[in-house]
């Protein structure tokens, strides 16, 4: 389609594989950091920790680590490709129609989900990701996969709509540099 101009909403389509969930893991790391729930988190793991020592249990230097465990984005990393090694048929497949007038569509297995553009608040871009950042909620994010269509104009048409209702995107690298896109 050279030279044709499409119009609609961009379509996406994809599985989310393990090189995702490290991005995304990184860029919640990133958004954390921008906030407070990172002092919070470490601050809670730090007084479990320290109720276990003083009182000589272990079960408080086991519960600091399993809340830092469970509410760290490394644990999405690290238990995702755990279960569907068990699980196989639970691909995370996931489809979204990023539409200009209207917003995101987002299907993944049987939840089906339409945000309008006042949903959300920011832009973070991986090498292979977007992430939209819900309004009001510092660390939930929509992921849509660049890879999600393999026509360059689709891409270039998706980056064009989402800045055009999100700003330019926050841009996390993989070597942990953060910059404005």
């Amino acid at each position: 389609m050279t030279g044709t101009t499409r119009t609609g909403p961009v379509r996406l389509e994809w599985t989310t594989d393990r090189a995702d969930l490290v991005e995304i893991a990184r860029a919640m790391v990133h958004l954390r950091r921008r906030g407070r729930s990172a002092a919070m988190l470490g601050g809670g793991a730090l007084l479990l920790a320290g109720a276990g020592v003083l009182t000589r249990s272990p079960v408080g230097l086991v519960g600091a680590l399993l809340v830092a465990f469970l509410l760290t984005p490394a644990s999405t990393v690290l238990t995702v490709p755990l279960l569907r090694r068990r699980h196989p048929e639970v691909a995370l497949r996931s489809t979204a129609e990023v539409d200009a007038e209207h917003g995101v569509r987002f299907a993944q297995a049987d939840i089906a989900s339409t945000f309008g553009w006042s949903a959300w608040s920011g832009l973070v871009e991986t090498e292979r990701l977007y992430l939209l950042r819900r309004a009001h909620q510092r660390v939930s994010v929509l992921v849509l996969a660049k890879r999600g269509t393999d026509e360059p104009q689709e891409r270039e048409r998706l980056r064009a709509v989402l800045e055009a209702h999100l700003g330019p995107p926050v841009a996390v690298h993989s070597r942990r540099r953060a910059t404005r896109a």
